[in-house]
């Protein structure tokens, strides 16, 4: 199955990116397809994903930062 169909049947994505991104295709194809993407605010993402994207402080804990991811679960 091709990666457009799969994410048209997911309802939200989640991008922990811990990298300083200037842009996320991966992002963009998933609200394209209409998931929730739920992702760190980390470099250019909170651009990228707004006003749609549910957004986690990045936190270089790592443990600190799933327990933030979890509780946007």
């Amino acid at each position: 199955m091709h990666a457009i169909k799969l994410l048209q049947q997911t309802h939200i994505c989640a991008y922990p990116s811990c990298w300083i991104e200037t842009s996320c295709l991966a992002a963009i194809e998933a609200m394209a397809a209409g998931c929730e993407v739920v992702s760190t605010n980390l470099g250019a993402l909170y651009e990228t994903c707004s006003p749609f994207g549910t957004f986690v402080g990045f936190d270089r804990n790592w443990d600190n930062l799933e327990k933030r991811f979890r509780k946007r679960f």
